[in-house]
């Protein structure tokens, strides 16, 4: 017999106080002074044995009775001796290593193989381990089914030569992922193990825990309560870091409107060092720069990037040095051409090329010039990729319509602004409804109070998707003296991405071969409008020059691990940055690339590059702890050895013992049992005695 609880035992030590009222021999209450003996010294009346200890049996009811009551609390179970001799309840384990870019520290990955082995030399014989890594990606090294229950030092061994092959990556850390995909491993496989032959599952996490982790995924799942989870981390032997970013948009400097990059740096909260010093890689001596960063905060500085199209910024001060480089590739700045097909207004200031002329439209990546033509005069052999935009304000010849629909055809983009009262020139609803092909097209004056605004927009479209932002979607101040109505048949593939607030289109879209046609129904010189004196004109101007074929399909930088794919033209080859060369026959999965650095893709002979760096997130080194884990609903549990487990098992399986036997209910009764015979033989015997 054992007991679950057996303190409660040491109330057995109660028998003794009816052994003691037993032994008490009351005195008489009622006393006489007598005077012959008040000078004598007072003595105890002398005790026989009968006196000492009389009704015995009363006296073995009463102790049983506390003896049972003791025990009952102890909460006494039989342990047979086939459950004696039992192997204890068996593990299943799921040894989740990060292989992310932050394990590239010092010794960290050095410190989680030690960990693993630590978790192996716990494994018992009847014990199930699989191995899993974890970057963006989660990848399955050691399963259930390569393995053998009852072969611990097998699966010890086995998990030591998986981890010898394995090296960190350069990708980011996705651990709700892969604590998710660990999880439903556990639960996935726990209907094919027959029933008491394992214990719950356990998901060892093996990682620096670095607050650049991705939990999000764990938001959306329901965490099971029958898997626990436990942390063995590991910490580099100096903290802090220090990381740089090229923000996405290079600016012109100066006058010589040279591409200059702005880049982030940011200081982890547990760094001890504020002053560093960056320079470009091959850079001449005296150009490296000093950048203050308190910890905890971010500094954006301006930098001159060397002549060519590639290159490093590096960065040293800080402890970690896995993360002070980044690559960069610059795209070679673009010549283009904005044509304006018009007359010349008799005052230039009233006309629409006047304030398209003072928009600036080139920027660090691009020169643009706006060259203004007769419609006699259009060229017939446009190219979309030198002309990436036209502007027609004017009737177009017939001569000329077959290059502007050849031209559109290419993928060329085309605005057709309509200015003036259609009644003075009908040529303009002529000229619309062939270039694009839509026979029931009219155009008429609308009727105008004191002035019209665009009161519904398509903020999901590409020329507005830059104003989406609150700080700039306010268009009501842009007023429009004027404007014209559109009728289109139902069947026409127009679409509108902008408004009147009189529900008259004011910006149409068709798709015409692989270009844009766009139709804008007011003018924006101040007699027509305020849209050319407004913020929103140059940028609107320079979205339709974007939307062109010379837009670069690739990003200038990527990071390693993101999703997405390259867009990829057969013939095209692939440089690598170690020099390596592949031909790449379809789009190409960004996962692939997993070196960083900058690469080349030469297509149709036409070269361009990007650059692959350490995903940001990697560079957030500061340590969370295992409370932001439980906040998912992970539930938790500190690291065991295997004698520590087996205790615990122990112990659960005697609880479930005492759980199914209730011996303590039936010692209860008879205590109650017990009592009431006492009471009962108390009672007989004071009556015979009286």
């Amino acid at each position: 017999m054992s007991f679950l609880a057996p303190l409660y035992a040491l109330g057995a030590l109660a028998i003794a106080l009816p052994i003691l009222f037993h032994l008490i021999r009351r005195r008489p209450k009622a006393q006489a002074e007598f005077s012959s003996l008040m000078f004598l010294t007072q003595s105890p009346p002398r005790l026989t044995k009968r006196s000492r200890l009389d009704q015995w049996p009363l006296l073995l009811l009463r102790a049983l009775a506390i003896l049972l009551l003791a025990l009952a609390f102890a909460r006494p179970f039989l342990r047979s001796l086939a459950q004696q001799e039992s192997d204890p309840i068996g593990r299943r384990v799921v040894v989740l290593v990060d292989t992310s870019g932050s394990m590239l520290r010092g010794d960290l990955w050095q410190q989680a193989q030690q960990q693993v082995a630590s978790v192996t030399d716990d494994l018992a014989a009847n014990d199930q381990i699989a191995l899993l890594t974890y970057d963006s990606v989660v990848t399955s090294v050691i399963g259930w089914d390569d393995q053998t229950v009852g072969e611990a030092s097998s699966q010890a061994e086995r998990i030591r030569r998986a981890m010898a092959d394995i090296t960190p990556s350069h990708g980011g850390s996705d651990l709700g992922s892969a604590l998710i995909a660990a999880a439903d491993i556990l639960h996935n496989t726990a209907e094919s193990i027959e029933e008491g032959d394992v214990a719950a599952g356990e998901i060892v996490i093996v990682s620096d825990l670095q607050e650049g982790n991705d939990l999000i995924p764990l938001q959306q799942y329901q965490w099971p309560a029958s898997i626990a989870v436990s942390i063995a981390s590991v910490e580099p032997a100096e903290k802090g870091n220090l990381s740089a970013v090229v923000l996405p948009q290079p600016v012109a400097s100066g006058d010589s409107k040279k591409p200059q990059l702005r880049v982030r740096f940011h200081n982890t909260s547990d760094s001890v060092n504020e002053q560093f010093m960056y320079f470009w890689e091959g850079g001449k001596e005296g150009e490296d720069r000093i950048v203050q960063v308190p910890p905890g905060e971010s500094r954006v500085v301006t930098v001159d990037p060397p002549t060519g199209t590639q290159h490093v910024l590096r960065f040293v001060g800080d402890p970690q040095a896995f993360d002070n480089q980044v690559y960069v590739a610059l795209p070679p700045k673009l010549q283009q051409r904005v044509l304006y097909v018009g007359s010349q207004a008799e005052d230039p200031q009233s006309g629409l090329f006047y304030f398209l002329n003072q928009a600036t439209l080139g920027n660090a990546r691009r020169e643009v010039a706006i060259e203004q033509v007769e419609p006699g005069g259009l060229p017939a052999d446009l190219k979309p990729q030198q002309t990436p935009l036209v502007i027609v304000a004017d009737v177009v010849p017939s001569a000329a319509m077959a290059g502007l629909k050849q031209y559109l055809g290419d993928g060329g983009h085309l605005l057709f602004v309509i200015d003036a009262d259609p009644k003075d020139d009908p040529a303009i609803a002529a000229s619309l409804r062939e270039l694009s092909d839509s026979p029931s097209l009219a155009i008429e004056e609308a009727k105008v109070g004191d002035y019209a605004m665009l009161a519904k927009i398509d903020f999901q479209h590409p020329l507005f998707a830059p104003f989406a932002d609150p700080k700039y979607n306010d268009f009501t101040k842009i007023r429009f003296w004027s404007h014209r109505r559109l009728t289109l048949a139902e069947e026409d593939d127009w679409r509108t991405v902008a408004e009147f607030d009189d529900n008259d289109p004011a910006l149409l879209e068709l798709s015409i071969g692989a270009g844009r046609l766009w139709v804008l129904t007011a003018g924006w010189q101040p007699q027509q409008s305020q849209l050319a004196l407004s913020t929103k004109f140059v940028p609107l101007i320079s979205g339709m020059l974007e939307q062109g074929p010379n837009r670069s399909p690739l990003e200038a930088s990527y990071a390693i691990g993101s999703e997405g794919a390259l867009p990829v033209t057969p013939p095209c080859e692939l440089v690598s940055p170690d020099g390596s060369r592949r031909e790449i026959e379809a789009d190409l999965p960004l996962e692939e690339l997993k070196q960083p650095g900058v690469y080349r893709l030469i297509q149709s002979g036409v070269e361009s590059s990007f650059a692959m760096n350490l995903p940001e997130s990697e560079s957030r080194t500061v340590a969370i702890g295992a409370d932001q884990l439980e906040q998912y609903g992970l539930q938790m549990q500190r690291s065991e050895s295997a004698e520590q487990i087996a205790d615990r098992q122990r112990q659960l399986q005697d609880v479930q013992l005492e759980s199914q036997q209730k011996i303590w209910q039936w010692m209860i009764f008879a205590a109650l049992g017990i009592l009431v015979t006492e009471t009962w033989l108390g009672g007989y015997l004071a009556g015979r005695k009286s």
